[in-house]
């Protein structure tokens, strides 16, 4: 860990502990939010347009119509991301199988 990462933190602080290591201590919870009126406007915006989504949600006969082009793609991410796991094994192998074959001769 790089304490130099923590310097200007609002989380928290960088602490060196007696085993010499360094150890991050965050501040308490909650953080004190200033509610000014800027902030009270949007919280009460992004309220207002839940409600509405949730009202449309509730419109549809199918919702999973709406929500199953989001699943299909994560979906689709994962099975790359096996995909590249898979490729980055059999490449570790076949340099472990390059280097044991190395060795015999």
């Amino acid at each position: 860990m790089n304490p130099e990462d923590f310097e200007s933190s609002w989380a928290g602080r960088c602490v060196k502990i007696p085993a010499g290591y360094w150890a991050f201590i965050p501040h308490p919870l909650p953080p004190a939010i200033s509610y000014d009126t800027s902030l009270i406007r949007l919280l009460s915006e992004a309220d207002r347009l839940l409600g509405e989504l949730s009202g449309t949600g509730r419109l549809l006969a199918n919702p999973y119509l709406l929500i199953a082009p989001y699943v299909r793609r994560e979906a689709e991410e994962v099975v790359e991301e096996q995909a590249q796991v898979f490729e980055d094994y059999k490449d570790y192998l076949i340099q472990v199988w390059d280097q044991k074959e190395k060795e015999k001769v």
